[in-house]
């Protein structure tokens, strides 16, 4: 992973310093990051004026999904570009902004450069939003000082680990088209999309980009976030192709734009009549402890993963005798057990490397 911003291994690091090395250690920045995630949206839709039922429907969608559960958390998934993006729309609404407030946007920008490519993307163009509402008064150009700073030392970090044409024949690989047809690439989107969401989210997809373009709020948030992962999709198509976490940050958007849409549809109501925003909002919790209780809770909480009827149909390689374990992490273990081979801890400082 030198060709990654390091943010997530760091914060591993950190971790097992802290708690020691073992599966639960392995977990806790992603969960973290995780329950980050869905904090700091609820925060991002109540800045940009989102009713609470709004958000709170949009957010609990999103994490009513197979999808967010099993990569959500992956890698610290999108949280530090959500939180920087909370932290600007605080910004902007502002007459005077607290230090505090401008060093809280300073970090969580500096966080989402260093968590990943898509996350740099994100915090470049929320710093160009930042700019536009508020000019290049001391809260611009303190948070634009620690962005170039940050991504500055980003560079060093990656070409310290690596060098130029390493990095080309990463980026050639992953944007390489010549094994799949577009044909094919959409298919496969749409495999993905389907398998790992419920069938009500797929088709709230486009509905929700609309909405969130047509509400005058969340419209800002939609292009900067929608713009990142279109051309996360687009760009690397090799990696979309073949990860089905790929699109994770197409997330981002589709659940503002679901909020928004919410919030629209509510206000028509209410319009028509005092109580008739709760139509729209009954039917979304419907819809919503559907999801939980239905194919999407079976896949994530209560369906097995079928891992040992895997392990046993396919042997191992020829003349292996060992599985090697590193960092105390539990898989091998089982594997070893199904595979009926013996197992051989690695020293924590050769698992390290």
């Amino acid at each position: 992973y030198a060709h990654h911003p390091p943010l997530t291994n760091m914060a591993q690091v950190f971790v097992y310093g802290l708690a020691g090395e073992g599966e639960a250690q392995l977990r806790l920045f992603g969960y973290f990051a995780g329950f980050f995630t869905l904090w700091a949206l609820i925060i991002l839709l109540r800045k940009l004026t989102i009713s609470w039922a709004a958000a709170l429907l949009a957010v609990g969608a999103l994490a009513s999904t197979t999808f967010f559960w099993a990569f959500g958390r992956l890698g610290g998934g999108f949280s530090m570009s959500v939180g920087f993006l909370a932290a600007v729309a605080h910004l902007r609404n502002q007459d005077q902004p607290s230090r505090r407030a401008i060093v809280a946007a300073s970090v969580l920008g500096a966080a989402s450069v260093l968590l990943s490519w898509p996350g740099a993307a994100a915090a470049a163009l929320g710093g160009v939003w930042l700019l536009m509402g508020r000019g290049w008064d001391r809260s611009t150009k303190v948070v634009a000082a620690v962005g170039v700073a940050t991504a500055a030392a980003l560079a060093v970090w990656i070409l310290s680990a690596t060098d130029i044409g390493e990095l080309a024949d990463q980026a050639r690989s992953r944007s390489n088209t010549d094994n799949f047809t577009w044909a094919e690439f959409l298919d496969k989107q749409w495999s993905y999309a389907s398998r790992l969401l419920p069938s009500w989210y797929v088709w709230l997809l486009a509905p929700s980009l609309v909405g969130g373009l047509w509400h005058g709020r969340t419209r800002p948030i939609i292009a900067i976030t929608g713009s990142v992962a279109l051309a996360w999709t687009l760009g690397p198509q090799e990696g979309a192709f073949n990860h089905e976490f790929w699109n994770l940050n197409w997330f981002l958007p589709l659940t503002v734009g679901l909020a928004a849409l919410i919030d629209l549809i509510s206000g028509w109501f209410q319009r028509l009549h005092s109580r008739g925003a709760l139509i729209p909002l009954a039917i979304a919790s419907l819809l919503l402890v559907t999801a939980l209780w239905g194919r999407v809770g079976a896949t994530a909480f209560r369906g097995g993963a079928d891992a040992g009827e895997l392990l046993e149909r396919n042997e191992p390689p020829a003349g292996q005798n060992t599985v090697w374990v590193a960092s105390n992490i539990a898989a091998p273990r089982w594997a070893a057990w199904y595979w009926d081979l013996s197992v051989s801890v690695l020293p924590a400082t050769n698992a390290a490397l």
